[in-house]
């Protein structure tokens, strides 16, 4: 029997732009085998996280417990969104979550990579709905 998926947005409010906090989702998400994607808004982030319920009530409580320290989360508000389905993580660079730009098929700019130091070939950092540009 397929395992049962629920879908949350969530939003998070407080000091979580600039402190390494949609690469600490990622990897949470990643590490948990959870799909969706994580964006900024205009007061915080919003995540989209599907999987198992349970997986997803220990991603909730895992956000204040293990985010980086120089984050602090005022408040998360929690909504159950229709499932979609999919696979892997993505970090949305240009807004909010589900965002898509009139770009050029393929294009890509890391400006995460600019300026956090990661690696700009990472495949967790794209523009939603776009491939990835040829760096191999």
């Amino acid at each position: 029997m397929a395992e049962d998926r629920t879908r949350h947005r969530l939003v998070v409010s407080g000091v979580v732009q600039g402190v390494g906090f949609r690469p600490f989702v990622y990897a949470l998400a990643s590490k948990l085998g959870l799909s969706g994607s994580v964006g900024n808004n205009s007061s915080g982030v919003t995540i989209e996280v599907e999987g198992p319920a349970a997986v997803l009530t220990e991603f909730r409580q895992r956000l204040p417990t293990d985010a980086p320290s120089l984050a602090r989360i005022d408040a998360v508000s929690v909504e159950t969104v229709p499932v979609v389905g999919g696979t892997g993580f993505e970090i949305n660079l240009w807004g909010l979550v589900g965002f898509k730009a009139g770009w050029v098929e393929g294009f890509e700019v890391n400006l995460l990579g600019l300026v956090a130091g990661f690696d700009i070939r990472h495949p967790a950092v794209k523009l939603p709905g776009y491939g990835r540009l040829g760096f191999d």
